[in-house]
């Protein structure tokens, strides 16, 4: 309509209509096409911009993220190093404990030595005399403490003592015999091979070397009964109303009458009794 207007009214009267319309739109449509080209450029632009700051932002938080996995190894060496320090720490106190642990050990060593060669003949009475025991049983132990070492597989019965009371006695297959007076024990006897005593004589030994062994360390005993004043052949006192009798001859009673002493003559039972049993 504007066209026609212009050329009615000879605006344009020195070109035709399809000149003017050719002429100005064609320089629209460069106008236009500029513009477009401006607008992707733009887009062009700003979409690249936002890919930009996408990978920047991945970029900084990898970065972190390395920053963060750098100072871990950090503490991470640190604390090994640590570990390695109090380790060595560790080995140094363990070598100085061996150490002072031998050193108490050499001197217990030496001090025991030095204690055996000044230690008086009294002093081993008494020490024996403070430990006499039969299979590790010493008299005045308890029921409980008897069948704590021996165990309870005995055959019970009674005895009688000082004429008509009576007690218990347990007898052991393997050659114990434990006598009670009052849930205590009272006597105490070996008749077979293998059961240690305290003073060192066991069932089976020389008899010879057996006396002379316990003359080392208890004295021998004198019955006031004794019209000659001599010893009771194998029976030797402990300073403790205790009493030890070596049996020689066990089929023949304690006193070992008529009893030769040989180098062949063997100890056939050992008994550990209070002195008092015999009053």
């Amino acid at each position: 309509m504007l066209m026609k207007y212009l050329y009615k009214n000879n605006s344009y009267s020195d070109c035709s209509y399809s000149n003017y319309f050719r002429k100005h739109c064609i320089k629209n449509n460069r106008s236009l096409y500029i513009l477009i080209s401006y607008l992707i450029i733009v887009v062009i632009l700003i979409t690249g911009c936002g890919d930009s700051n996408k990978h920047k932002t991945e970029d900084d938080q990898l970065a972190v993220l390395k920053q963060e996995l750098e100072s871990k190894n950090s503490e991470i060496e640190s604390l090994n190093k640590q570990l390695k320090s109090m380790q060595e720490e560790l080995d140094i106190k363990n070598d100085e404990l061996n150490k002072t642990r031998f050193e108490l050990e050499s001197f217990h060593e030496s001090k025991e030595q030095k204690n055996e060669g000044s230690e008086n003949q009294s002093d081993v009475y008494d020490n024996h005399r403070k430990t006499v025991s039969l299979a590790d049983i010493k008299l005045g132990y308890t029921m409980e403490q008897v069948s704590g070492v021996l165990g309870k597989n005995y055959k019970e019965s009674e005895w009688e003592h000082f004429g008509d009371i009576k007690d218990k006695m347990w007898t052991y297959d393997n050659g114990v015999i434990i006598r009670l007076n009052r849930d205590m024990v009272y006597s105490i006897e070996l008749t077979n091979a293998g059961y240690r005593t305290s003073f060192d004589v066991m069932v089976g030994d020389s008899a010879l070397e057996s006396i002379n062994k316990c003359k080392k360390v208890f004295k021998e005993f004198v019955s006031i009964h004794s019209g000659d004043n001599k010893p009771n052949l194998g029976w030797f006192y402990t300073d403790n109303d205790e009493m030890i009798v070596l049996y020689f001859n066990k089929e023949n009673n304690r006193f070992n009458d008529g009893v030769e002493l040989s180098e062949k003559t063997k100890v056939e039972k050992i008994e550990l009794l209070y002195v008092s049993s015999f009053d």
